[in-house]
């Protein structure tokens, strides 16, 4: 559920770059404020396709998502605003997602290990910090359990454990200047994660043959 935070690009003399926001100041009673659900794997695969470094481009993503960490707003505590997020902690925390999909083994065995039956305080100290949401169980016709989220880090985290407990294997793009995880879908061999991709990387094998048909012309007119 997307909690509106307006985000802009700023420097700090300590920090560096960084993303400052302020959650939005409710004018009306709070049930009177209507929340936006988000698709929370459409916004993982445009995350995965921010440009490295591109802090305006972060920038757009994050006044998409709103709050982007538990830490940092999901409490409203209002005495914490501004919002500040560090552009090298999203980066490295998108690295971790990637192999997530791409290792699910490692990431299973690190993050979401099987535990016993809790029989000590360490043993609930045990599970990785990530991995805790909160979750509330809906009687109806089929058992289910909702995980109802309010910042984007968690929901794309969120994403990830259910696509590796489902057991979808990923693949990366073989287009350089992508590189983003995609799922298998078939026995088909896919290089690409989409089809501009696979598009553009015919364009530029094109461009290449012809620049060598060139350079070979003229080698051999000598």
């Amino acid at each position: 559920m997307r909690l509106p935070v307006a985000w802009s690009a700023d420097t700090t003399a300590k920090a560096g770059p960084v993303v400052s926001g302020r959650l939005q100041r409710w004018k009306t009673s709070p049930d009177e404020v209507r929340l936006v659900e988000l698709d929370g794997w459409h916004l993982r695969d445009e995350f995965f396709g921010l440009p490295e470094n591109d802090i305006e481009a972060l920038t757009r993503f994050l006044n998409k998502v709103g709050v982007w960490s538990s830490e940092t707003g999901a409490s409203l505590d209002w005495s914490r605003y501004p919002l500040h997020v560090h552009p090298h902690d999203v980066w490295r925390f998108r690295e971790e997602l990637k192999d997530a999909l791409l290792y699910p083994k490692a990431f299973a065995s690190s993050v979401t290990p099987r535990l016993t039956k809790a029989r000590t305080l360490l043993d609930l100290m045990t599970p990785h910090p990530a991995n805790n949401f909160p979750l509330s169980f809906e009687l109806t016709d089929v058992a289910a359990g909702a995980v109802t989220l309010t910042n984007a880090r968690h929901m794309l985290f969120a994403t990830v454990l259910a696509d590796v407990a489902r057991g979808i294997r990923f693949k990366t793009c073989k287009r350089k200047d992508c590189r983003k995880p995609f799922p298998i879908e078939s026995e088909h061999k896919r290089e690409y994660c989409g089809q501009y991709c696979g598009h553009l990387q015919s364009v530029r094998r094109k461009r290449r043959e012809a620049r060598a048909a060139k350079k070979k012309a003229r080698k051999s007119l000598r």
